[in-house]
């Protein structure tokens, strides 16, 4: 929202202009201020506030016109700072609040929005207010709570145009695709206030809903009539126009956008398709390539990328792109079309009319599908069927290029060469300049493998493109299909005689160089990219991909930080930087590095994700699930989201919603493997024998030397009575991906097996060459405390503080050890422990025993409480506390607890300790 609801507009600007200050310090900038918003200078205004409050910082008038007019921009945290700020000075509920709920609400703060109360309002600023709350709980999908609320915001102010339009956006959920209540609302707002804009920015999504374009854009354009600053409008009527085939007008917003937001996804998606259509093919890919790094925002940019790459004789980059958009659009027409006349061209038939099939059996004249169809039957020997679908291709179409050149190349496909020569010629006669001709031309004499034929095409491709890099890009990717780099490599670098600076030759030779293992060269490739075009961030961001590659954690934060600098406001180096400090185990890093975005940004599911992630890291399994949730309703498409939300569930322990969000991730996709394997997870959970094995059925299918998959089948083979061949199955993980977590299961198995000096071996042997591997020294620490070699574990012990000081499990461990030893260092570690630990029953037992050990009876008896009061079934817990009280001389206290525990606990591992000392207390 850029501006401040109209209908309360009148009341604000009238607060702003007669709010007094309780501190004559600063009112005189103040009144300069009420001065140029009266005039409509807000620029000049936020100046004079801010030197206001440099001279009084709290001036309570400052504060309060400084949060209105942030909000009115769009900058709604610095407006809940200041709105805050004027509150806590003394500034009206009934002026704050409303702003302040609306602040909330596009920030997605829930948290902050539902901690308002509304109970010293009334009228239109309640209503607001609780109108806020409303459009939270539904974004949040509490479509109950949501009614509840905006039903009494629109009883205590029904001519009020917020809390109308979130009737509006309550119906439009609750409607179910009936728009006609929303448009009946709608018009009560246009008749309250026809210039009301969020009203007329909501007709046209709805608009849009029912494909009425005309419409959309009629509705879009009417809100930007009223505010022509709304960019989000703007790049939606653009869209809109572009399905109109209103390329010019499109173009209009395309412009506008581009100087406003030109490093924005959204809008290079938008140019990125202009481009394409007016057949500027690698001016779009340079556009598209911004717009993919918000793919789940954008899919389409995968689409026309893949369409792109293949144009230009990439099929490599057009098949990855193209798998990458079916995964999103399974049933798309478009992509399935695309990826047949790829897998076509790459001898893939079978796979390929499966892929084109269902498209033509849809619509008999789809001329493209027809095309691709009929070269596909052609390669399979299926002559008939094709010649009649090439017939019927040559009718539709006979005068266009585009169709003449994919006829031709059927023909090729199917051994034709006279009558596909033909076509192709004819298409370069219709226009000579259609490279596209050119292109499938060299990909068709590919398809039938003369690569003879297909190096004369691009010698005539050149000949008509001198100078140009492409043809010899061409030459290279020909090159490559045959899987001969080393005359790959010789064209892409005539290619850079061509054009130092060209992306498509610099990529694929740092490419090539990577596969090759020689990273320096990659990165030589691409700082002849940067060296022209130093602030290109896909190459910015490829070399962050490549310090990654090499483990190189400050190259790639330097060339984030390059990226950051040169692209400030772009969202991808940020969610980057961020999946950065999520792998060093930051994840409070990420909230840092990510509030630098305006809300359009911190809105996009990159970002939303990421934040999910941060708080996944951080064990805040409720927050994590609410964030995915959204991103769920933002990403309908999309399984990740599911996958996600599921194991914020499990974080919960709520088994139920985990299964069931695993299984919509996995019927999203059906191939998604990480999905399937925590679902697999689930299942062994919870003892849901049939399901387990049905997946992993599937999975040995998917991925039958993935180490996750073998460790599964590892678990399988326990459940059902099989340790050796278990085993087998964990070495063999082991082996795939020799990680300390996949040692320790084969360790683990081993020691439970009886071989427990091949087990403690292999962890000696890991440590050998891992020495600071923490994981690993907790374990074999473990090993020697259940040998009785405690020595030996308080020598691992400390060599983890060494590594890590504030590990918790360490400290603790080590506190027990020393308690009979050194019982002065004992208590310093288990007090560290118990606040690192944030205070468990564990680490509250050793510290009691700790303290029983030192004589400190009365805090043993008190700390022994506490962690009773978390774990108050815990055996040993129970022994502890009655060995406390018997230290205590509570001789009966003892003995009653012990009596209990030994009636109700057949098995601990105190036990023999309690029954000796029940003896000796009767």
């Amino acid at each position: 929202m850029k501006r401040l609801v109209l209908s309360i507009m009148a009341v604000t600007i009238a607060s702003f202009l007669t709010a007094c200050s309780g501190d004559a310090t600063g009112n005189k900038s103040v009144e300069q201020a009420k001065g140029y918003l009266a005039d409509g200078k807000s620029n000049a205004a936020v100046i004079e506030l801010k030197n206001a409050l440099q001279q009084n910082s709290d001036n309570q008038q400052a504060r309060w016109l400084l949060g209105g007019l942030y909000f009115s921009r769009g900058a709604y945290a610095d407006a809940v700072k200041e709105l805050l700020k004027a509150s806590e000075l003394g500034q009206s509920d009934s002026d704050v609040m409303p702003l302040l709920a609306q602040s909330y609400l596009a920030q997605m703060d829930m948290d902050g929005l539902q901690s308002l109360s509304s109970d010293n309002l009334s009228g239109a600023s309640q209503a607001i207010v609780l109108a806020a709350q409303g459009q939270g709980k539904l974004v949040s999908g509490q479509v109950q709570e949501s009614s509840k609320l905006i039903e009494e915001a629109v009883t205590l102010a029904p001519e009020e145009p917020y809390v109308l339009l979130a009737k509006a956006k309550l119906q439009g959920i609750e409607g179910n695709g009936d728009w006609n209540s929303v448009r009946a609302t709608l018009d009560k707002i246009f008749k309250i206030n026809p210039n009301y804009v969020p009203a007329w920015s909501l007709l046209g999504d709805i608009e849009l809903q029912g494909l009425n374009t005309k419409g959309a854009e009629d509705a879009y354009t009417k809100a930007l009539m009223i505010d022509d600053g709304r960019l989000e409008d703007r790049y939606k009527r653009g869209l809109v126009r572009l399905q109109r085939d209103d390329l010019k007008s499109a173009e209009e917003d395309a412009v506008y956008l581009l100087q406003r937001t030109p490093k924005t996804p959204g809008t290079q998606y938008l140019n990125g398709i202009l481009l394409f259509r007016e057949g500027k093919i690698k001016d779009a890919v340079t556009a598209l390539d911004i717009a993919r790094l918000d793919e789940d925002r954008y899919p389409m940019s995968l689409f026309y990328l893949a369409s792109a790459h293949h144009l230009l004789g990439n099929p490599a980059q057009a098949e990855d792109f193209a798998y990458r958009f079916l995964a999103i659009a399974p049933n798309s027409i478009p992509g399935r079309k695309l990826l047949a006349a790829m897998k076509s061209a790459d001898g893939q038939n079978v796979e390929a009319e499966e892929l084109i099939r269902p498209v033509v059996d849809s619509n008999k004249d789809d001329v493209e599908a027809l095309d691709i169809l009929a070269g596909i039957l052609l390669n399979q020997g299926k002559t008939e069927e094709g010649q009649q679908l090439l017939s019927r291709v040559a009718a539709l179409q006979p005068d266009s290029p585009l169709a003449q050149t994919r006829l031709g190349a059927s023909l090729l496909a199917s051994g034709d060469v006279a009558q596909s020569l033909e076509h192709i010629e004819s298409a370069l006669k219709l226009d000579p300049a259609f490279k596209e001709a050119d292109v499938l031309l060299v990909s068709a004499y590919l398809r039938k493998g003369d690569v003879t034929a297909a190096l004369k095409a691009v010698d005539s491709f050149e000949a008509k493109n001198p100078g140009s890099a492409a043809p010899h890009d061409l030459r290279g990717e020909v090159y490559l299909t045959q899987k001969n780099p080393v005359e790959a490599r010789k064209a892409f670098e005539r290619a850079l005689q061509a054009a130092a600076d060209d992306v498509s030759a610099n990529d694929r030779l740092a490419l090539m160089a990577i596969e090759e293992g020689k990273y320096a060269e990659a990165r030589s490739y691409y700082d002849a990219i940067l060296k022209s075009k130093p602030d290109y961030l896909p190459t910015l961001l490829k070399q962050a991909a490549l310090a990654e590659l090499q483990k190189d954690d400050k190259s790639m934060e330097a060339f984030l930080k390059k990226a950051l600098e040169s692209n400030p406001k772009e969202v991808q180096p940020r969610v980057m930087m961020a999946r950065l400090y999520l792998t060093r185990g930051q994840p409070e890093q990420v909230s840092v590095v990510l509030n630098a975005l305006d809300q359009d940004g911190q809105n996009q599911p990159d970002v939303i994700n990421v934040v999910g992630l941060s708080y996944l890291a951080r064990g805040d399994y409720q927050n994590a699930r609410s964030v995915f949730e959204r991103l769920a309703k933002l990403s309908t498409d999309a399984p990740q989201p599911h996958y996600h939300l599921a194991m914020a569930f499990r974080g919960l322990g709520d088994s139920a919603n985990e299964r069931a969000e695993f299984e919509k991730a996995i019927e999203m996709s059906p191939a998604y493997l990480e999905a399937r394997i925590e679902l697999t997870r689930t299942l062994f959970r919870l003892n849901d024998r049939q399901a387990v094995d049905v997946n992993l059925v599937t999975l040995q299918k998917l991925a039958p030397e993935n180490s996750e998959v073998l460790q599964l089948l590892a678990v399988k083979a326990l459940r059902d009575g099989s340790p050796s061949e278990a085993l087998a199955f964990s070495r063999k993980a082991y082996e795939k991906a020799p990680t300390s977590r996949n040692m320790l299961i084969v360790a683990q198995q081993l020691w439970t097996q009886g071989e427990k000096a091949d087990s403690r071996n292999m962890m000696e042997d890991w440590l050998a060459d891992n020495p600071r591997d923490v994981s690993v020294l907790l374990e074999l620490a473990a090993l020697y405390v259940a040998s009785d070699e405690e020595g030996k574990a308080i020598v691992l012990y400390e060599r983890i503080l060494e590594v890590s000081p504030k590990n918790p499990r360490a400290l603790n461990n080590l506190a027990w050890l020393l308690r009979e030893k050194d019982s002065k260092r004992a208590l310093e570690y288990a007090n560290q422990a118990v606040d690192l630990s944030n205070q468990t029953a564990d680490t509250l037992d050793t510290l009691a025993m700790v303290l029983l050990e030192q004589g400190e009876n009365e805090k043993a008896r008190r700390t022994i409480e506490r962690a009773l009061s978390k774990a108050a079934s815990s055996a040993t817990i129970q022994y502890h506390s009655a060995l406390i009280s018997s230290k205590s001389d509570e001789r009966e206290a003892a003995i009653k607890v012990l009596q209990t525990l030994l009636a109700e606990h057949k098995v601990f591992p105190e036990r023999k300790e309690a029954e000796q000392l029940l003896s000796e207390l009767k």
